[in-house]
């Protein structure tokens, strides 16, 4: 058997814990940004005197470290599109 022949198989199978691993840090990074981008946003609602719905802004920021762009898209589903409810109405009955 010629070892030619054996390298391609083995050099593929070496190959795919790398890009697992590789493909493991880019989602942590993505996720460490986006918690990096709810934690700014919370703070710049609370200098504008504004709370968060639903839980502490801590959480919002660990829950995204953890859930990454789904909590961050539920983040801004809740707080910034149409389907928030107006910032004076906050915390009063219509």
């Amino acid at each position: 058997m010629n070892n030619a022949s054996l390298s391609w198989p083995i050099t593929l199978q070496a190959g795919i814990p790398i890009l697992v691993a590789v493909r493991l840090i880019l989602m942590m990074l993505l996720n460490v940004l986006f918690a990096i981008g709810i934690a700014q946003d919370v703070d710049r609602r609370w200098r504008r005197g504004q709370d968060t719905v639903l839980v502490y802004p801590a959480v919002w920021v660990i829950a995204t470290l953890l859930g990454g762009i789904y909590v961050a898209g539920l983040y801004w589903l809740i707080h910034h599109s149409m389907l928030s409810p107006p910032q004076g109405n906050r915390g009063t009955l219509p």
